[in-house]
């Protein structure tokens, strides 16, 4: 509850390079109704030593509650589209006969940077290409 904002930036940043698949702030109500934030850190098991010591160097909370989840994933994979100014990344996922694609962030962006697209534009033509597959 008394962490700055640059504290928490930058524990997310180490948190991120140190091996979490994902993490985040919440804010939240903590004892005695103050306010502050809630830290959640997905990863392996492999990489909870390593986090817990960049959460413990890096913010002033003294304990750390775990709890294992269970992940059940789609079929996916990862195929090319080829559109007028370039080539996208997409993630197909299959779950039945429904699927669904997702067009990957850092393709997108680097050719919308690249072509001077909307990255939206890039986007929505990726993911109607894909999904025609």
């Amino acid at each position: 509850d008394d962490a700055t904002g640059e504290q928490l930036g930058h524990t997310l940043e180490l948190l991120m390079q140190g091996g979490a698949r994902d993490a985040h702030f919440v804010p939240a109500f903590m004892k005695k109704n103050r306010p502050g934030w809630l830290l959640r850190v997905v990863t392996d098991e492999a990489h909870i030593p390593q986090l817990e010591e960049i959460i413990f160097r890096n913010t002033p909370t003294i304990g750390i509650r775990r709890f294992p989840f269970l992940r059940t994933c789609l079929e996916r994979e990862n195929i090319k589209v080829e559109l007028p100014c370039g080539t996208v990344q997409v993630k197909k996922c299959r779950y039945g006969e429904h699927s669904f694609c997702y067009p990957e962030y850092e393709s997108v962006k680097a050719l919308a940077e690249k072509s001077g697209l909307p990255f939206m534009d890039i986007f929505a033509e990726a993911q109607r290409q894909a999904q025609l597959r």
